[in-house]
């Protein structure tokens, strides 16, 4: 069964919601052709009790899918494929609180022996994206530091360490990942004045909140929603393929994502499969 990809069907990131779709977390089901979809868009959360965790474990329960699809992670890039599902088979429960509900259920199907994939555009795709933007590393990784903090703000981490110490960890993973070039010189304090050159000012002491988009002006300063733009459409146009890729070779696929990246998916989804039946949690 082959589905064809319109790109041309994906929303723009930062286009308005569509208004059939709830603003809660819910389930967009799709059939066709004896192929059924799951795509369980959430509001990200930590905790494997968490209702986002709750709701993708109940639709991996009711369809018993093949494959798994996750946000956080690209298969693609084999190395780093490995490590995280090395991780994800080894990491004893203890030491799962800061796992955000898409862990929590790749944990879960490989326990169950079910296929998971990681759905991210790899780092050399993004790097390309950025560059094709007109963005080099320097921006991309300022923006994937600011793009970070509300997931840091979610897992509490910010109430408990210093702003530069998550910083620091995060980009001692991210750097050589996505830009091993500024390996050892795009720092915390690199950051810091990453953001004083861009934006003419220090960067604001917390307390940050998520629901504002992490900053005040997270919606309406260019730099930064150029730099969302880029980043965004990168990673559904490749989460499009990764599905399409899934469902030629499987029965049976769920999806857990962001809900923000279902709504800019809908119409390309709907093409390839239909309307779905849309389930609130």
């Amino acid at each position: 069964m082959v589905h064809v990809l319109d790109e041309s069907l994906i929303l723009a990131p930062d286009a308005p919601p569509p208004a059939f779709l709830p603003r809660s977390q819910y389930v967009a089901r799709y059939r066709s052709a004896g192929r059924r979809l799951s795509f369980v868009a959430v509001h990200h959360m930590v905790t494997a009790g968490s209702r986002a965790a709750s709701l993708a474990r109940r639709e991996c329960d009711l369809l018993s899918p093949e494959e798994v699809i996750v946000e956080g992670w690209s298969s693609a890039d084999e190395a780093a494929s490995r490590r995280m599902i090395e991780r994800l088979r080894t990491t004893p429960l203890e030491g799962r609180e800061r796992w955000g509900e898409s862990m929590h259920t790749a944990a879960l199907a490989l326990e169950r022996g079910i296929t998971v994939v990681g759905g991210e555009a790899p780092p050399a795709v993004q790097r390309s994206a950025f560059a094709a933007g007109g963005r080099g590393d320097e921006d991309m990784l300022g923006y994937f530091v600011l793009r970070g903090i509300s997931m840091w703000v979610v897992q509490k981490r910010l109430e408990n360490e210093p702003f530069d110490d998550v910083c620091a960890e995060y980009l001692g993973w991210v750097v050589p990942e996505y830009a091993p070039d500024l390996r050892g010189r795009f720092s915390a304090g690199e950051f810091h004045r990453w953001f004083v050159r861009r934006f003419g000012q220090p960067f604001p002491e917390g307390p940050y909140e998520p629901e504002d988009g992490v900053l005040p002006w997270w919606w309406t300063d260019p730099l930064v929603q150029k730099l969302f733009r880029i980043d965004s459409r990168t990673r559904d146009v490749f989460l499009a393929g990764v599905i399409a890729r899934s469902l030629e070779s499987h029965h049976r696929v769920v999806v857990v994502y962001g809900a923000g990246h279902h709504a800019t998916l809908h119409r390309v989804l709907s093409q390839m499969l239909g309307e779905p039946e849309i389930v609130g949690e």
